[in-house]
């Protein structure tokens, strides 16, 4: 019998309606890093780790990965061709990637930022311009299906990962403070394919959309959003095979009441800024997407600087540090845990969760 009961405390986290929460967390762990942490690559007992968390090929995880799997087995090829690459590489001294695995889930910082009204959580920094498989790293929710996003598409269909909208076929460079989001892609020229990205912005499922000086605004409810492309952008028609593959035998209803929802750029390299607010923090919708008057983004993928209504001077870039008004602000190496109910190193073995008089211990020593 399923007899597990939610603790009370983390139960009323989950209902709390402050105002405003930033939660902070870092999970899981680069090859290069693990062995500081215990995890030894070049222990084999230790393989069904790198294993879990995607990390096959990887330097110094590869000779065990060999030991896995029988010379028939198609992944055996796979760790063939990279150990060949980095010898080959090491005799002719060119540097290699010692971290290719397009699914690796490798050290990530997740940043979100949360109101009553809307979400906009992120993960910082992570893995940029590798290969993707089915990271979706940022994601902008306010209810219902009222979901904004942007990705570097796989294929034009939606059953591989990566495809048309799941997944990122090369990962782009996230930064985000508070309400303020910026998404920094940079296709390799060899990938000559899809040099082009897109926002995913279901016009259908807002209350409101509004197009002006080069910004899509959206409401939904009480929740606001302002969405803008560096390069110019406009939107795609509705494709009836993605409707098929969501609903399959239904498609045909929610194909009819759907509008346009890909919101469309050329270009290899581009950046997408993305604020959101809210009637408690913005006043009107005609009041926040006045805001924006004159607001835009300058420079290019290298670097940049956005003047958010909100922030004030935002700069970032594929290589430069994320500042708001001129202070740095870090990326990455958060704790485990940093939110208004746990405050938790990495390494920590023990959670303690307190809110409104409740406390709860998750020790992982027991």
């Amino acid at each position: 019998i399923y007899d597990y009961k939610c603790p009370e405390a983390i139960r009323k986290v989950a209902l709390d309606q402050s105002k405003v929460m930033i939660n902070k967390q870092r999970m899981s762990m680069d090859v290069k890093d693990a062995k500081a942490y215990g995890v030894d690559p070049a222990d084999f007992d230790n393989i069904m780790f790198f294993w879990g968390i995607q990390c096959y090929s990887a330097r110094e995880v590869i000779e065990n990965s060999k030991k896995v799997v029988t010379p028939t087995n198609w992944m055996n090829e796979r760790f063939n061709a990279f150990s060949e690459n980095y010898a080959l590489c090491d005799l002719a001294h060119i540097p290699t990637d010692d971290d290719p695995d397009f699914t690796a889930m490798t050290k990530v910082n997740l940043y979100t930022y949360k109101t009553p009204d809307y979400i906009l959580s992120s993960a910082q920094d992570f893995r940029k311009g590798k290969q993707g498989y089915q990271q979706q790293p940022w994601g902008a929710f306010m209810g219902g299906r009222a979901r904004v996003f942007t990705n570097h598409m796989g294929t034009s269909e939606y059953a591989e990962r990566p495809n048309f909208l799941a997944g990122n076929a090369y990962l782009p460079r996230i930064a985000q403070h508070e309400n303020v989001l910026l998404a920094v892609y940079r296709v390799p020229i060899w990938y000559i394919q899809y040099f082009e990205t897109h926002a995913y912005f279901p016009r259908h499922e807002f209350d409101e959309v509004v197009e002006k000086d080069g910004w899509v605004f959206g409401r939904r409810h009480k929740a606001y959003i302002a969405l803008k492309s560096m390069n110019p952008a406009d939107w795609k028609p509705k494709d009836p095979n993605m409707f098929k593959a969501v609903y399959e035998a239904a498609w045909q209803e929610y194909y009819d009441k759907a509008d346009d929802y890909i919101y469309h750029c050329n270009g290899h390299a581009n950046v997408w800024v993305t604020e959101m607010g809210s009637e408690a923090q913005s006043g009107s919708f005609e009041q926040f997407m006045a805001g924006f008057k004159g607001a835009g983004i300058t420079g290019d993928t290298f670097t940049c600087a956005y003047q958010s209504p909100s922030l004030g001077e935002v700069g970032f870039g594929w290589n430069e540090d994320l500042t708001v008004n001129g202070t740095v602000i870090p990326l990455g190496d958060y704790d485990r845990y940093d939110n208004p109910f746990c405050k938790a190193a990495f390494d920590s073995r023990e959670r303690r969760i307190q809110v409104a008089g409740q406390d709860y211990v998750i020790d992982h020593n027991i």
